[in-house]
């Protein structure tokens, strides 16, 4: 797989990225698009890139050696951030790729789920366990805020934040997390 921009009016490809896989874009307001290689001819052991409209790389950022990283969020000032399995660690890139900070999480396990910011810049990363998950709690600028340990079943879906609060479905289906 390739990544592929398509003109829906004209019903034509625009340009293509690559020859690999790419477990996920994000795509900002601009239309600029964030995603890693994670195998084929550009996967550069997993190197995460951003691309203008036209495809143009902007930038490109090589992650440590066989992380996977699940799916980023971006602030409202640009800021990516994102996690890996690897380092056990959360980080944090400006809007040009470079490096804000880097963080551990504060217990093991496994990030799976997407990442996600509310409007005041707080970060949620949600880390699973052996039937139970951790929410850990960051600031924009990387110091770690809270923790909630512990909650009972696997996460294993994607969060999101309505009204102030973090909604979190289980991956059984059996429950749903509201976090304010």
């Amino acid at each position: 797989g390739k990544i592929t921009a398509f003109d829906i009016v004209n019903r034509e490809i625009k340009w293509q990225f690559g020859t690999g896989n790419s477990d996920w874009i994000l795509v900002d307001s601009y239309g600029n698009l964030f995603f890693t290689a994670i195998s084929g001819s550009v996967s550069k052991n997993n190197t995460l890139f951003s691309t203008d409209p036209a495809g143009k790389i902007r930038w490109q950022r090589k992650l440590t050696d066989d992380s996977y990283t699940p799916r980023p969020t971006m602030d409202k000032n640009g800021n990516l951030f994102f996690a890996t399995f690897a380092t056990d660690s959360v980080f944090s890139l400006d809007y040009s790729g470079k490096l804000r900070w880097a963080a551990k999480l504060p217990s093991p396990g496994a990030v799976t789920t997407p990442l996600v910011s509310d409007a005041d810049g707080k970060v949620y990363v949600i880390i699973e366990k052996y039937e139970a998950f951790d929410v850990a709690v960051y600031s924009g600028n990387g110091s770690l805020l809270s923790v909630l340990a512990d909650l009972p079943s696997y996460s294993g879906q994607s969060p999101a934040i309505s009204f102030n609060r973090l909604i979190i479905p289980s991956g059984k289906g059996e429950s749903i997390f509201c976090m304010k």
